[in-house]
């Protein structure tokens, strides 16, 4: 098979889909050498797949514009290359001269549409109707997703594969927790324990609530924690609420916002944290969570869309509509240092259960689907 897979994510704002496209085309290059892989991007980021497998080309596109590839850009490209299958990830091309596979993250903007855009999710809600009968077979990243798909857009289950993401390798348990512990907060600034959240600094990601939490813990005693943030704003989806309130939270030494930080680092803070906090009010699958896990990070997550079906049983999961359950279940386990060892046994074992290496062979299966 010859196979291009839509890489222009990697040149985009760090979230979920980025390391989808990263961490799968790694796994390729260790499970398959019998195929030929074409990476599709006009701007690869200079860490972007170093490795010299044979069989695993860049190619350098002429756009990483959404709307002009899905008119005629990728198009130009499935005959350039002559590729047997494209695999692109929200939207798909029509008319291809060869067959299409899609991964479909998550289709929030029509069910959480108040924390989209309109000017963005226009031609979501125009194209992804025809992009889920147009493709020759959809991949959902959760059971989650797969659901909404089917029920919003009235697709034949059989159509659609479930390939679950997984915590890229470099989030583990680190040994020197201590020694960790004590140079990641020297290097941050950050004076007390902490708690941790992880992702893009958005509306659906429940922040407000979240801080809330942390705001009354502080207040109910006298050991006073931190709350780091890792997460920059997202262009695609600016928001005057939230960017005053991250303007604001840059006013209290208690709440530390890092914006651009090595994944080494990341890895340092996942393991120095008394806990995660990741009550966000949609996820298509929610990364973070197995992040963390894979650190041995008790999580505390949202109840709703996929959080519970990754964190499965290792995780707290609450209702993140309700100020006080959030409140109660982050004291519950900052108090008890029993139940954040528990937790951390049950997240090392759950974060196990999912694989880039699976993710791979079963994306293949599904490209071999349309064959």
């Amino acid at each position: 098979m010859r196979v291009g897979i839509d890489c222009h994510f990697e040149s985009k704002i760090k979230q979920g889909t980025n390391t989808y496209v990263s961490e799968l085309v790694k796994a390729i290059s260790r499970n398959d050498c019998d195929n030929d892989y074409f990476l599709l991007n006009a701007n690869y980021n200079n860490t972007f797949y170093n490795n010299t497998s044979k069989n695993i080309i860049k190619k350098k596109t002429a756009t990483n514009s959404t709307r002009k590839n899905i008119l005629y850009g990728y198009r130009k490209e499935a005959q350039r290359n002559r590729l047997d299958i494209l695999h692109t990830n929200y939207l798909c091309p029509f008319f291809l001269p060869c067959k299409s596979v899609v991964t479909i993250h998550d289709i929030l903007y029509t069910s959480h549409e108040q924390y989209f855009p309109t000017s963005h999710t226009f031609q979501l809600k125009v194209l992804t109707p025809l992009t889920v009968r147009f493709a020759d077979r959809i991949i959902a990243v959760s059971e989650y997703t797969k659901a909404q798909i089917v029920s919003r857009f009235g697709i034949e289950e059989s159509k659609i594969g479930v390939t679950l993401e997984a915590g890229p390798p470099a989030f583990r348990l680190l040994s020197n927790g201590e020694t960790v512990r004590n140079e990641v907060k020297s290097k941050y600034r950050i004076d007390n324990d902490f708690i941790l959240y992880v992702g893009r600094l958005a509306p659906i990601k429940n922040l407000p609530r979240m801080l809330n939490a942390f705001t009354e813990y502080n207040r109910k005693t006298d050991k006073k924690i931190s709350f780091v943030l890792v997460g920059s704003l997202d262009p695609v989806y600016p928001d005057k609420e939230i960017e005053g309130l991250i303007a604001q939270l840059s006013f209290n030494y208690n709440i530390r916002i890092l914006n651009e930080i090595s994944q080494d680092d990341l890895v340092m803070l996942y393991n120095s944290a008394l806990c995660f906090l990741f009550v966000s009010l949609g996820e298509g699958f929610g990364l973070p969570i197995l992040e963390a896990m894979g650190c041995g990070t008790p999580v505390i997550t949202s109840n709703v869309t996929s959080c519970p079906e990754v964190a499965g049983s290792a995780g707290i999961t609450v209702d993140p509509y309700n100020d006080k359950e959030i409140y109660e279940s982050l004291s519950g386990v900052l108090s008890s240092p029993e139940l954040r060892e528990q937790m951390k046994k049950d997240g090392l074992k759950r974060s196990s259960f999912f694989s880039w290496d699976r993710c791979c062979r079963e994306t293949i299966e599904q490209y071999k689907l349309c064959l």
